[in-house]
């Protein structure tokens, strides 16, 4: 059977085989989030942030990548901050032409 990948993307001798340190690598994750943080803040675009909640090692099995647990955390996030926008929104007429 398939075997399911379970490694640390964090390690620092996989971090040191791409260029990265730790340090650097936190900054760069920090880079890129604010960049997409800018770039929803300057066209308008809501932003569901999920760097900004509590993450735990059951929720993430590498300090990054979203466990089963995580997933279903992350679903319920983005539901809830979506359900209330989605509320009352009339169903396009799929048959309109």
């Amino acid at each position: 059977g398939a075997s399911k990948s379970t490694g640390d993307y964090l390690d620092e001798t996989r971090l040191r085989r791409r260029g990265f340190t730790a340090k650097s690598f936190s900054s760069a994750h920090g880079y890129f989030n604010a960049i997409i943080q800018h770039v929803a803040l300057s066209t308008g675009t809501d932003l569901i942030d999920l760097a900004k909640s509590d993450w735990t090692a059951e929720d993430l099995y590498d300090g990054l990548h979203f466990t089963d647990r995580g997933s279903e955390r992350a679903a319920r996030i983005i539901a809830n901050t979506l359900a209330p926008r989605v509320r009352g929104r009339q169903a396009p007429d799929l048959n309109a032409r």
